[in-house]
């Protein structure tokens, strides 16, 4: 339910799963020291070898496109904003590109704003991602799955995907071969700039977790808020309450 209806319904009335597969938390704020990748922790990585192991798919939740989250000038913090509509442009390998309004541009050589050449990335997009999980997972095939995707490999190891999986390619009432769903930043609805934040995490939190229900495998969160997701994870009605009263 939405944190709304709390206030509309008693507790009787709002049903919880019936079962609730188990999740394991991976504190990113703990891996990440010895992580083999910022991104990527090293029980992450146990898991997907495991499950690789035992002949079974993965499938890694990342709803971030591009090499990088963004780019920025090193000496000036100038973070190339759209012409046309003024949103955070996404860096791909030959362009940069806005997920607003689809503005495109060459990648830049220099600063606009003082002329720097110190262009740096900063995050990790999905194709940052599947680079150093192919690094990591030298022998496995890595798709990503998202909504521009000229070619859908459902048949690939490890299956990349973006939130386009869950509303338009996955079926409930289709056997998968997964072995394994991993949230790999559960936190990313935390920083969007509302006050549903914490609801559309408890959300996607929820979906992810009942996709794995589905096809009976592990699932993993990785997350910088271990404790709040947990929280969100075991007494999801408690959460609300306090969102609702907030």
């Amino acid at each position: 339910p939405r944190v709304d209806d709390l206030a509309w319904f008693n507790r009787s009335d709002v049903i919880d799963p019936f079962t609730k597969p188990h999740t394991a938390l991976v504190d990113m704020k703990r891996e990440r020291p010895t992580a083999p990748h910022p991104a990527i922790g090293s029980t992450t990585v146990e898991k997907i070898d495991l499950a690789l192991k035992a002949n079974k798919q993965v499938l890694c939740v990342y709803n971030k496109k591009g090499v990088s989250r963004r780019l920025a000038c090193k000496d000036c913090d100038h973070d190339f904003p759209c012409r046309s509509c003024t949103s955070p442009m996404i860096a791909f390998e030959q362009m940069i590109a806005c997920g607003r309004c689809g503005h495109k541009e060459a990648l830049p050589t220099s600063c606009p704003s003082c002329r720097s050449t110190k262009i740096k990335p900063k995050g990790f997009g999905n194709r940052g991602i599947k680079t150093a999980l192919q690094k990591l997972f030298e022998t496995a095939s890595i798709a990503i799955i998202e909504k521009d995707s000229e070619v859908i490999n459902l048949n690939a190891d490890i299956l990349l995907v973006t939130s386009y999986y869950s509303e338009q390619i996955f079926d409930p009432f289709k056997k998968t071969n997964l072995g394994l769903i991993v949230q790999l930043d559960a936190d990313l609805p935390l920083y969007q700039p509302t006050f549903r934040a914490a609801e559309r995490t408890m959300i996607d939190l929820a979906l992810w977790r009942g996709i794995a229900k589905n096809a009976g495998c592990q699932f993993v969160v990785q997350t910088q808020s271990a404790e709040l997701i947990e929280k969100m994870a075991n007494t999801p009605y408690e959460v609300h309450q306090n969102e609702l009263a907030m």
